[in-house]
C-alpha cells in the first residue's frame, strides 16, 4: 500500500502564516486577502473486502503513523516500531532475474544443500515443481548439476519423479534438503533431481504451460532439453499441481514467514533492442513477501482467485481488442494462466485467427512450413495495437511483444506472439498468457486471500538502461523447516549475480531469432 501525505507541508504552511512578517515580506504585493477553499482528492482505493486486509490495512496505518511522530514516542511505543520495521525488512526478500534468449527465459539463482550450491532456475508460475539436474544426468556437459552427495543435509527418499513436457521429458527422484531463494531459507524442501531428459519433438515448441498435465505443452524447458546457463526449474504456481506432491517452496513462505502474503514480478524488455545480447544480467525482479512499489504507479488492479481454482494462477479472461476493435470475446471457457515461464501468448486456434484476422496481409506460418503451425506471420511495417482485459480493466501489449522478429531476411514478414493452443476439454486452462503480455505491466501474485493484481509500470522503469540495483530492497532472511516453522537467520537478498557467457539454446529461440 502507498499513501501520500501532505500534513507536514501543511504543517510548515501554517507555521509560516503565523509567523510575525519580516521586512522584505511586507514590501510583497500580496493580492488578495479573502479566505480562499482549496479543493481535497479523495482517492477512491475501495473497500477492504475481508478481514485480513482490513487488519493489514490498520497494521499500516499505525506503523505509518508511528513512524512520522517518532521523536515524540516513548520508550515502549519506541521499542514496538523498531522491532516492527526489523520484521518487516525479515519478511522481505528480493530475486533478481537474468533475461535468457532475448525475453525466451527469465531465471533467478536459488542455493541448494550444504555447504551451498548455486543454480539458474526458470522461475515459472506455470508450474510447480521445484527441480534441479543431478550429476548423474544423461548428456547434461557444460551445465551446472546438483551434486547429491556433497551435499551434508540431503535426504534421499525411493520416490521416483517426472514431469512430461510437449516437447519432452524429464526424470529422476525426489529428495529433501537445504533450498535458499531470495534471502529465505527453508530446509527439507521437496524437490526433484533429474537425471534423465529426453527430447521428443524439438520444432513443436512453443513455451505453453501445462507441467502437471501430461500431454500438454509446458512452460518448462522449450525444447524438452535444458541448456546452460540453466539447472532447473522453480515452479511458483499452487500445491495442486505439483507432480512431486510437495508443498512449493514459496506456499510455504507464504503461509508461515511473509506477512505480507504475495510475490510481485517485474520482467525486463530486451526486445527490439538491437545491442541485446542472449544473456542479460537485467532481466527484472521477483519480490518475495509484497511488492516494489518503486516499479509500479497507482494501484494494483487484483482479480480474485476461488479456493477451487488454486491450481495454476488462472483468471477469466474478460475482452480481445486488436487494432482498435473490439473482438467483443465472452465466453464462460476463457481461463487465462498467467505464467512467467512462458514467452508467448497462446489461445484458442480460432481466437487466434480472429486475431490475425483485425491485421491487414497477415497469413498462418504452416501454409510456409509445417512446423511452424500455429505461428501467423504479418507486414513488419504494420504496428499491431493488442489489448486484454482482467478485472474489468484494458491492459496494453505493445508492439514490441507482439513482433517476435522477421522470419526471412529482407525483412518483409514478421511473426506474431499470439500462438495457436489448442487445449484440451479437460484442461483447466484454455490461454497462456506468458512475458509477451507480462512486461508490460507489473504483477502481484497473492497468497491470501488468493488474487493476481496487475499495475501499470512506473515511468521509465520497463529501459534496458535501468539502474537494477535501485529495484533490490533489502531484508528477506529465516530459515524455514520442512513443516513450515521459523527459525530465524540472515538474508543475502540482492546480492550480485555472477557473469555468465553461456546461453540457454532451444527450437523457439532460434525460431524468433
Amino acid at each position: 500500500m502507498r499513501t501520500t501525505t501532505t500534513a507536514a507541508a501543511l504543517l510548515a504552511l501554517a507555521a509560516a502564516t503565523h509567523a510575525a512578517p519580516t521586512a522584505e515580506a511586507e514590501k510583497l504585493n500580496v493580492i488578495g486577502g479573502e479566505p480562499v477553499a482549496v479543493p481535497l482528492v479523495h482517492r477512491r482505493t475501495g473497500q477492504y473486502r475481508t478481514p485480513e486486509e482490513r487488519m493489514a490495512w490498520a497494521e499500516g496505518q499505525a506503523m505509518a503513523m508511528r513512524a512520522k511522530y517518532g521523536s515524540f514516542l516513548n520508550e515502549e511505543e519506541r521499542s514496538l516500531l523498531k522491532r516492527t520495521l526489523h520484521e518487516k525488512r525479515q519478511n522481505v526478500g528480493s530475486l533478481p532475474l537474468v533475461d535468457i534468449g532475448i525475453d525466451s527465459t527469465y531465471a533467478g539463482q536459488i542455493d541448494i544443500g550444504t555447504p551451498a550450491q548455486p543454480f539458474y532456475c526458470i522461475m515459472d508460475t506455470g508450474s510447480s515443481d521445484l527441480w534441479v539436474l543431478d550429476d548423474d544426468c544423461n548428456d547434461c556437459e557444460g551445465i551446472s548439476t546438483f551434486k547429491l552427495h556433497e551435499s551434508s543435509t540431503l535426504q534421499e527418499t525411493n520416490d521416483p519423479f517426472g514431469v512430461k513436457y510437449g516437447s519432452g521429458m524429464v526424470k529422476g527422484g525426489i529428495v529433501r534438503d537445504t533450498v535458499t531463494m531470495g534471502g529465505f531459507t527453508v530446509q527439507e524442501q521437496t524437490f526433484g533431481v533429474v537425471n534423465y531428459t529426453k527430447q521428443t519433438n524439438p520444432t513443436s515448441s512453443s513455451g505453453e504451460s501445462g507441467g502437471s498435465q501430461p500431454g500438454q505443452e509446458s512452460s518448462g524447458p522449450a525444447s524438452g532439453i535444458i541448456q546452460a546457463p540453466i539447472s532447473g526449474l522453480m515452479g511458483l504456481a499452487w500445491k495442486a499441481i505439483a507432480n512431486s506432491g510437495a508443498t512449493p517452496m514459496w506456499q510455504t513462505l507464504a503461509a508461515s514467514k511473509w506477512q505480507q502474503k504475495e510475490f510481485g514480478v517485474f520482467m525486463v524488455r530486451h526486445r527490439g533492442d538491437e545491442w541485446a545480447r542472449q544473456f542479460e544480467e537485467n532481466g527484472g525482479q521477483i519480490l518475495f513477501g509484497g511488492t516494489n512499489n518503486t516499479l509500479y504507479k497507482g494501484d494494483l488492479n487484483y482479480v480474485s482467485i476461488p479456493d477451487q481454482d488454486k491450481d495454476y494462477w488462472r483468471l477469466k479472461l474478460e475482452g480481445i481488442n486488436v487494432q482498435g476493435n473490439d473482438l467483443g470475446y465472452s465466453t464462460e471457457w476463457a481461463s487465462a494462466a498467467i505464467d512467467t515461464g512462458t514467452t508467448l501468448i497462446g489461445a484458442p486456434p480460432d481466437m487466434v485467427r480472429a486475431v490475425f484476422d483485425q491485421i491487414e496481409g497477415s497469413r498462418p506460418l504452416a501454409s510456409v512450413s509445417p512446423t511452424m503451425a500455429g505461428y501467423y506471420a504479418y507486414p513488419c511495417e504494420t504496428r499491431v495495437e493488442l489489448l486484454l482485459k482482467f478485472g474489468n480493466k484494458w491492459y496494453p501489449v505493445s508492439n514490441e511483444d507482439f513482433n517476435l522478429g522477421s522470419i526471412e531476411r529482407t525483412g518483409t514478414w514478421c511473426m506474431g506472439a499470439v500462438f495457436e493452443f489448442g487445449a484440451s476439454q479437460n484442461s483447466p486452462v484454455n490461454w497462456i498468457i506468458g512475458a509477451a503480455f507480462l512486461k508490460n505491466v507489473y504483477t502481484a501474485f497473492r497468497y491470501e486471500p488468493a488474487a493476481v493484481g496487475f499495475a501499470e509500470l512506473a515511468d521509465g522503469v520497463q529501459n534496458s538502461d535501468a539502474n537494477t540495483s535501485s529495484w533490490t530492497t533489502s531484508g528477506g532472511g529465516g530459515v524455514i523447516s520442512g513443516d513450515g516453522k521459523s527459525q530465524g537467520g540472515h538474508s543475502d537478498a540482492g546480492r550480485a549475480l555472477p557473469s555468465l557467457l553461456a546461453v540457454i539454446a532451444v527450437a523457439l529461440a532460434a525460431a524468433l531469432l
